[in-house]
């Protein structure tokens, strides 16, 4: 692992790095856990080998043979990194020279995320400039109105300075002018899209969110001025931050701007294609606004109710936009002032909310996403009626009960295909080679979520979850916090424990977005015998409840390594910042998202609608804010151990998981022609086959295990947490004691670039 050992060199004193050296009769136990610990898996190595380990039991044999073969993946990830940097900045160069300023951005992303100094890179000449020039694209396009091409330069800029978060401003006003297209005038929005790709020279853009959905007139069905009526008091009342009422006013009187401001709206409304009734409401917003906006201005609750009151009397004098589109404008601009995670739950999304917090549905039972414009099911769920009726991964959903799917977003080909349960649909399929339409009648059922997924599938269904059976090794990974997440985590354990000696285990809840409160606690609990799990504070930092620990619901006590990254947020945020401030885990991986804070869910007129608010933030044991608030320095969940991915790395590790996760008949195995052949379909979708290693890597999607993911290096965070539990062990096969190299070795702040 040359990039950590140069690591830890440039962190230690010479004379500590030269003690390490003397272990042949001083390697301990103790050292053993400390370099694992650390991540110093060089040192390890070579401390193992200098004390003749090969002697030691298979425990430390087994080490040995895993710290090998990180080293040699480590390496060829680091010549590999170095390689995609620098064919990154070559292309970013060439595009920035040939004025293709996106292209150029997307290979900035690319080379940052690979660079040793990502400071110092997007410092470089050559950022600045493309910076500079994408900036002034991005002003000319939002001044012509074309919004899609102004927001995906903000996007891209904002992704490259992510650190600073420099162009989000302008990433949220330009995408409130695709919200509002998108919403009232999709066959515009689809317009500027295709102009856009046109320009790019790409045929499709699977990132480009959908464009067509149902009727805004759907959409908005259900909505009255009631619910923003009831939903104001309780924000006022409720609210973490005791919101400025005046400063929510100016966001819903945004809103209204921004829609009166978006061309080509006037085909669904008529009246706003009457320039001097539009611009008539424009300047009484405009007038109000600048009102609301004077240093000082205090508004009460009833005056906001007043003053909502006069806006919607202007539009009645004006423009006549329909109440649910008033309604619905107001509120979102209102909350859009607050926080991240307060929203309101309308009445055509309830459905789909009450099954997200729940993890049941009755449905038919399929992972589906939208690729090329067409609706693909990913996989099938287990036991489901459409694993039974012979749905695949990989099938196109062409029609839903006769209807094509084609302009279809997913949020309702989700709302088509699930429905009552006993009631039937049908799918039409096209699978491919066969070009023709294949019609599968499927009866809806209830369908459980999995939360609790283990290392591999097993045939016929289940999840193993064993990950190193020679070390007695588990692995669970938690994919959000519902109620029944704490019973599947027990049945997991409680198949390991049958399996033989339980020695160590992985929780692996990267891209773990959080979920219930209750469901983070339990499974907190069965790791801390004692002392707080997680408390609740408002504003002020005072505690207004508090989850504490029991010791009759523990475990027995083994080592633990949770990982986490940038996707784990919230409730996984308090297990892995519990187990960390208890000392019960170490945690490995990557910053933590910073979703600290605490939302009730409240009834808006008689369960018509929900208001889903931001009340408190969560505190760890230690009085630590996960809650990353703007402006902040520290937040989320710093790793003991910080491993980092690329975000091409990151890609390629989820796209091979979620092709592991598949169950596969050994008996329907491909053969190499059709290998070759679906390897060369996938590598014709792609802008640049020139890749290093990327037909390699589709052949290996076709063909590998789950184990290749250690084996091949493709999951270094992985890797490392097992070496961790695997040092864990061999160190019970050395003497205790502390050494001169014990005492001087130190921990680097992260082992990769």
């Amino acid at each position: 692992m040359a990039l950590a050992a140069a690591v830890v060199a440039s962190m230690l004193a010479p004379a500590a790095w030269a003690a390490a050296d003397d272990v042949t009769t001083s390697l301990t136990s103790q050292r053993i856990q400390q370099l694992a610990d650390a991540g110093e898996f060089d040192a390890l190595l070579k401390d193992l080998k200098t004390g003749n380990a090969t002697d030691k039991g298979p425990y430390t044999r087994e080490l040995v043979q895993s710290l090998e073969q990180y080293v040699q993946n480590e390496q060829a990830r680091v010549a590999w990194r170095k390689q995609a940097f620098d064919n990154a900045v070559e292309k970013m160069n060439k595009e920035l020279d040939e004025g293709k300023l996106e292209d150029g951005l997307v290979d900035a992303i690319d080379a940052k995320s690979h660079a040793v100094d990502q400071g110092e890179f997007i410092k470089s000449d050559k950022v600045v400039q493309l910076t500079a020039r994408s900036v002034e694209a991005a002003q000319k396009a939002e001044q012509a109105g074309d919004w899609v091409q102004a927001m995906a330069y903000y996007r891209l800029l904002d992704l490259l300075f992510s650190d600073s978060r420099l162009y989000r401003e302008d990433v949220d006003r330009t995408a409130q002018h695709v919200r509002v297209l998108q919403l009232y005038a999709p066959e515009h929005l689809k317009q500027l899209i295709e102009e856009q790709r046109k320009r790019r020279g790409v045929e499709s853009d699977d990132e480009t969110p959908d464009t067509v959905s149902e009727k805004w007139s759907d959409r908005l069905a259900g909505i009255d001025m009631d619910m923003l009526s009831q939903a104001l008091p309780m924000i006022a009342a409720a609210h973490v931050d005791s919101p400025d009422l005046a400063v929510m006013l100016q966001g819903g009187v945004d809103s209204l701007i921004t829609m009166l401001d978006t061309p080509n709206l006037d085909a669904t409304f008529p009246s706003l294609g009457k320039p001097q009734q539009v611009q008539r409401f424009r300047d009484l917003l405009m007038n109000l606004r600048m009102s609301l906006s004077q240093p000082g201005r205090q508004v009460d609750l009833e005056e906001a109710q007043a003053i909502i009151g006069r806006i919607v009397a202007m539009n009645q004098l004006t423009v006549f936009l329909p109440e649910p589109v008033m309604v619905y404008e107001l509120t979102q601009g209102m909350i859009g002032t607050l926080d991240d995670f307060t929203a309101m739950i309308w009445p055509e999304d309830l459905d789909v909310f009450t099954r997200t917090i729940e993890g049941k549905f009755s449905g038919v039972g399929i992972q589906i996403s939208r690729q090329d414009g067409q609706l693909v099911v990913i996989a099938p769920l287990p036991n489901t009626p459409a694993q039974r009726a012979g749905i695949k991964a990989g099938d196109i959903i062409a029609q839903v009960d006769g209807r094509d799917t084609s302009a279809w977003s997913l949020d309702r080909a989700v709302r088509e295909i699930t429905g009552p349960e006993g009631e039937e649909v049908v799918l039409g399929i096209r699978r491919e080679p066969n070009p023709e339409l294949m019609t599968f009648p499927i009866r809806r059922a209830s369908i459980h979520i999995e939360s609790v997924r283990g290392w591999e599938v097993n045939e016929g269904g289940g999840w193993n979850f064993v990950l190193d059976p020679d070390a007695g090794i588990g692995y669970v990974r938690i994919d959000q916090f519902m109620p029944e997440t704490p019973d599947e985590l027990d049945k997991a354990l409680s198949a390991l424990q049958k399996q033989g000696k339980l020695n160590g285990l992985v929780i692996d809840l990267r891209y773990d977005p959080g979920g219930r409160l209750d469901a983070a606690v339990k499974i907190a609990d069965r790791f801390v015998d004692e002392g707080a799990i997680v408390s609740t504070v408002d504003a002020k930092g005072k505690e207004t409840d508090r989850f504490d620990a029991h010791k009759a619901s523990t475990l027995e006590d083994l080592p633990i390594v949770v990982l986490v990254n940038a996707g784990s947020a919230s409730a996984s945020e308090i297990v892995s910042g519990a187990l960390q401030d208890h000392r019960r885990a170490l945690i490995l991986g990557h910053r933590s998202f910073g979703k600290g804070s605490v939302q009730n869910i409240f009834s808006i007129d008689h369960n018509k609608a929900l208001l889903k608010l931001t009340t408190q933030y969560y505190q760890l044991p230690s009085g630590r804010i996960i809650h990353r608030k703007q402006g902040s320095k520290i937040w989320g969940i710093q790793p003991d151990l910080t491993i980092s991915l690329s975000d091409r790395e990151a890609a390629r590790l989820m796209d091979f998981r979620r092709e592991m996760d598949v169950w596969r008949d050994p008996q329907k195995a491909l053969t190499t022609a059709q290998m070759d052949e679906q390897i060369k379909a996938k590598l014709d979708k792609l802008t640049d086959d020139s890749e290093p290693g990327r037909a390699a890597f589709e052949r290996l999607l076709l063909t590998g295990s789950v184990n290749d993911m250690l084996i091949k290096g493709l999951d270094p965070q992985l890797e490392a947490a097992q070496i961790i539990l695997q040092a864990k062990l061999a160190s019970q096969e050395f003497p205790a004691g502390t050494s001169v190299a014990e005492q001087t070795a130190g921990r680097p702040a992260t082992v990769t670039p």
